[in-house]
């Protein structure tokens, strides 16, 4: 009986295990229509994979803000095809935010450096 009290008090000591957060599946068409999108309000290819880049694998050194707004100011600005392909829910705008979701990005637009065999 000891043993099942102290098995019991345990349990209720460390708790439930979290549970696994549900992401949402990202189309390539919807992952397409984003990457036209951020392109057109970076201005320019080469500004937007230099964001994703410092975004991707300089987030820690505090270089991540410009893609930040350029995501941001994509989906302030959704397109028709945006809205067609990924719908307006949050879930969806926050899944590119992702480290995934922007090097998937950097294989879209071809960006230099990417790594053709992680897309």
């Amino acid at each position: 009986m000891r043993n099942v009290l102290i098995f019991g008090i345990s349990a209720l000591l460390l708790g439930c295990p979290e549970s696994p957060v549900d992401r949402p599946e990202i189309s390539d068409d919807c992952a397409l229509e984003y990457a036209v999108a951020v392109i057109d309000v970076a201005g320019s290819e080469d500004a937007a994979c230099d964001a994703a880049f410092d975004a991707a694998h300089l987030a820690d050194e505090g270089t991540d803000e410009q893609w930040y707004e350029y995501h941001t100011d994509a989906w302030n600005n959704i397109t028709d095809g945006m809205k067609e392909q990924c719908g307006e829910e949050l879930d969806v705008r926050a899944e590119f935010l992702y480290n995934d979701q922007i090097i998937r990005f950097r294989c879209i637009a071809e960006c230099d450096g990417h790594d053709p065999d992680a897309c």
